[in-house]
């Protein structure tokens, strides 16, 4: 029996907190300083004040803020950030969180980051305002900055990332089985969007007093970021202990990630297991009998090699800058993806 929004009641166990990937490096102090101004970006929603201090104030890592604040040092050549570099962090994880929001909405999902998500805490109609809240200061917060210090504001990156979500999210309605599927185009569109945003503008901010900063670097960084972040991200969904996930929400909900598409493409009759995937109001048995054949199938151990190959590609595009704190933050961001 699946569980849904409106049935559910929500008591997920408790998660012992784990170091972050930020916290041996010089953006532990900065963070915090991002995460105060998130709060005050935040201020004056009376109506929504719960549902947003829920939303922003959860155990997030921060990754975009520190990728931007990081290639902003890069840049720059210190590691001193000002304040327009934080407040440019705190409105990205707003945006983002925005996306998780939603991202919950559209997926129908329970639980978010150990705990009830938004919408099941709240409702969808609550959950969704709290998200249009949240987006709607955070792209201000951009737009505001932006226009002060003479900086083009990327608005097809967050066109991109709202294409995502959808395409995500009628991505498993198609019935039949077509192969090549448009999984990555879906990664670079709602995670490469806000990965490669972060990245450009911490760059043209670092930059913003001194020559232009050549974005390559740190747009490709973001690409292969992108891309190992969010197959390891389904690989975990699909490993992940039933009694802190319960229905393996990948497989419930029929959602073909890169693990499950390699493992439908190489099953003897690739159109039925689409079907088994996509078929609604899935048993226990039959989520745990599909969850067998994926991991009996050898495409998670793919996905693992993938996620390998993209952050040691990642590790290239850094690897030309002089060394430093910032980089090595960066190296150290790589090497938290890569243990996990």
């Amino acid at each position: 029996m699946t569980q849904s929004l409106a049935s559910v009641v929500l008591s997920p166990p408790q998660i012992s907190k784990a170091p972050a990937w930020h916290d041996t490096t010089w953006l532990a102090g900065v963070l915090t300083r991002v995460n105060k101004q998130i709060r005050s970006m935040c201020a004056g929603c009376e109506a929504l004040e719960e549902e947003i201090a829920y939303a922003t104030l959860g155990p997030g890592k921060r990754i975009r803020a520190g990728l931007l604040l990081s290639w902003h040092a890069i840049a720059f050549g210190d590691t001193n950030s000002d304040e327009t570099a934080e407040r440019a962090a705190a409105a990205i994880e707003l945006i983002h969180e925005a996306s998780l929001i939603h991202d919950d909405v559209c997926d129908n999902s329970v639980y978010r980051r150990g705990r009830s998500s938004v919408a099941a805490r709240f409702g969808i109609p609550r959950a969704t305002l709290a998200g249009a809240v949240l987006s709607g200061r955070g792209i201000a917060e951009l737009a505001a900055i932006c226009e002060r210090e003479g900086i083009e504001l990327d608005l097809e990156t967050l066109r991109c990332l709202v294409k995502g979500q959808i395409f995500e999210s009628l991505a498993g309605r198609t019935p039949y089985f077509e192969g090549a599927h448009p999984y990555f185009g879906i990664i670079c569109s709602k995670t490469g969007s806000l990965f490669r945003l972060a990245c450009a503008l911490g760059a043209n901010l670092g930059a913003r007093y001194s020559e232009p900063f050549d974005l390559a670097a740190p747009l490709a960084f973001a690409d292969s970021l992108a891309i190992a972040y969010q197959v390891l991200d389904d690989v975990l969904d699909i490993e992940a202990d039933p009694l802190l996930k319960p229905g393996r929400g990948d497989i419930a909900g029929g959602v073909p990630t890169w693990p499950i598409l390699e493992w439908i493409a190489s099953t003897p009759t690739p159109q039925i297991a689409w079907e088994r995937l996509r078929q609604t109001h899935k048993s226990f048995l039959d989520i745990q009998q599909l969850h067998s054949e994926i991991a009996a199938s050898g495409s998670i151990q793919k996905a693992r090699s993938l996620i390998q190959a993209e952050l040691e590609t990642a590790e290239t595009f850094i690897s030309a800058f002089q060394p430093g704190e910032a980089v090595d933050g960066l190296r150290k961001l790589l090497a938290f993806l890569a243990s996990r």
